[in-house]
């Protein structure tokens, strides 16, 4: 843990001259461009991931007639656990934004944890799989009425195990999924979006919800339905002060929900202190809060505090057991004009573990 904290002292200060030296060649006034682009070294630490490195970018931009601001963000990224991250992300609007397109496109060689289904899943059950997967994720809106938009969406992943841990559970027969295979669903999705930023968003409202079905005649080999609701409210407290609430909804219908389709607690966004996939089950609510204060010029931190409940479809929608994560960060503004920042958390859980994450952007 010293060495990769050593790293991280390390990288902090190499992506803060970097920046430095970008601020000096900016332009005093970028209020009118309809187009902007950052370049920027990619290094972040995760316990998913270790410490990971590489190039990426985001571009931010305006068509004709909209008001809302566009984004697509880009990086090649590889891991000390031997993993590469290959991925683009967007969400465009155009037509005086009356249309709305946003997703996910990339390839992954990963390693994974799985502990089990389920509460009662321990640290002690750790199997670790290497998995290789392409993965596709787009949506495509259009305005109802202010703030609403309503469309499609389809995801496509094929994962692909390449080695598991012998006498492990994932390749049981008892795991669904454990040899791999395609899920791929096509359904309905809808965004209501009154946050006064798309990227930093100090006030307003965001929600999402989704009815997602994987069907054999899109190419799954798993049939089963994916429903779920994500709302973040953003209140303004004093100057440079907010506090964020999020909460997510989801639920997995049917017999035949692969593991890796499950809804899982931890990782960088949701219960962070827990490894991603620590618990999972077939559905999940989880409620987030967060106080973020920006206390100093580009500098700011935050405190957070999180409790979830999972649970199966045999007993109840969810179990009795809560499960709790809390902690506190501190952030830096790495660019004025896209007001995206680097984010340093330290998190802890109900079982006394602790996580680091260095990674950019909130969580929610």
């Amino acid at each position: 843990m010293l060495r990769y904290a050593l790293y991280i002292c390390f990288f902090l200060n190499l992506i803060f001259f970097c920046q430095l030296k970008a601020q000096q060649t900016e332009p005093a006034d970028t209020s009118q461009k309809r187009f902007h682009w950052t370049l920027l070294p990619i290094v972040y630490y995760t316990p998913e991931t270790g410490l990971a490195y590489g190039a990426g970018g985001a571009f931010t931009y305006t068509f004709n007639e909209s008001i809302r601001p566009s984004q697509s963000t880009f990086g090649v990224v590889y891991t000390t656990l031997d993993q590469l991250l290959l991925y683009v992300n967007y969400r465009t609007f155009w037509d005086a934004d009356r249309y709305l397109s946003y997703g996910e496109v990339g390839y992954y060689k990963y390693v994974y944890s799985f502990y089990g289904v389920g509460d009662d899943a321990l640290l002690s059950d750790e199997q670790l799989y290497k998995v290789n997967f392409p993965r596709v994720r787009t949506s495509l809106l259009f305005e109802t009425t202010t703030n609403w938009y309503f469309g499609g969406r389809f995801a496509f992943d094929d994962y692909r195990i390449q080695n598991v841990e012998k006498g492990g559970e994932v390749t049981g027969e008892n795991v669904r999924g454990g040899r791999g295979g395609i899920t791929s669903g096509l359904g309905f999705v809808t965004n209501h979006d009154s946050r006064d930023d798309q990227f930093f968003p100090v006030k307003g409202w965001f929600f999402e919800g989704l009815f997602l079905p994987h069907v054999y005649f899109l190419g799954s080999d798993f049939n089963f339905f994916k429903a779920s609701a994500d709302v973040v409210y953003y209140q303004p407290l004093k100057e440079r002060m907010l506090m964020a609430i999020n909460l997510y909804a989801e639920s997995n219908l049917g017999s035949e929900v692969p593991f890796q389709q499950l809804a899982m607690l931890g990782g960088p966004k949701k219960m962070r202190g827990y490894y991603e996939g620590r618990f999972r089950d077939k559905n999940a609510l989880i409620l987030q809060a967060e106080y973020r204060w920006m206390f100093w010029k580009r500098f700011g931190m935050a405190a957070f505090a999180d409790a979830a409940r999972i649970g199966g479809e045999n007993k109840t929608f969810l179990s009795d057991q809560t499960h709790f994560t809390g902690g506190a960060g501190l952030r830096f503004q790495l660019s004025k004009s896209s007001k995206l920042n680097l984010r340093l958390d330290v998190a802890y859980t109900d079982d006394e573990q602790a996580n680091f994450y260095l990674t950019f952007g909130e969580a929610f």
